[in-house]
């Protein structure tokens, strides 16, 4: 066998191997195009099914509101003014978020009744799996019970976090 012969059959199995890699690479790509456009949408707080915390403030001057929902997951998200758009802020770590819905119903929040906005005002929801909402909002007077503002004061410094790196 000459050494072109040699040539020859090394560069016929070469040429095999790389169509057989650009079929797979090919198949690959399909599969791959496939399963990435029926990715499932992101769910909205709207269309959440969980526990969520909702929470924020409104009034002074311009009359605006803000409102962050924050899910059972972590899930962290701020409503525009119509609430129609979501942004997503981050994720809350699963310790720190079972820490802050077992403190409001540790804390006895849900037997509250505090429906006292003022001209600058505060709320505090909590959403239950069947989509029931207990509010409580402040503003108008002091509160008497501290645990309510040092609760929210607490969840609102880790959205600050959030916000400032988006």
């Amino acid at each position: 066998m000459t050494k072109f012969n040699i040539f020859r059959n090394e560069f016929h199995y070469l040429t095999k191997s790389y169509i057989k890699l650009r079929h797979i690479l090919a198949i690959f790509l399909v599969i791959t195009t496939i399963f990435g456009s029926c990715s499932k949408k992101a769910v909205t707080p709207l269309q959440y099914n969980g526990r969520q915390i909702i929470l924020g403030n409104g009034g002074g001057f311009t009359g605006g509101m803000t409102q962050y929902y924050i899910t059972d997951k972590g899930d962290v998200f701020r409503a525009d003014k119509d609430e129609t758009n979501f942004i997503a802020l981050g994720t809350i770590s699963k310790t720190i978020i079972k820490q802050y819905f077992n403190s409001f119903d540790r804390l006895k929040f849900s037997n509250l009744t505090l429906d006292e906005p003022g001209n600058r005002y505060y709320f505090l929801t909590m959403k239950n799996k069947d989509g029931i909402e207990h509010k409580i909002q402040w503003g108008r007077n002091e509160l008497t019970d501290p645990s309510i503002s040092i609760y929210y004061e607490n969840i609102m410094a880790i959205i600050k976090k959030m916000n400032t790196q988006k």
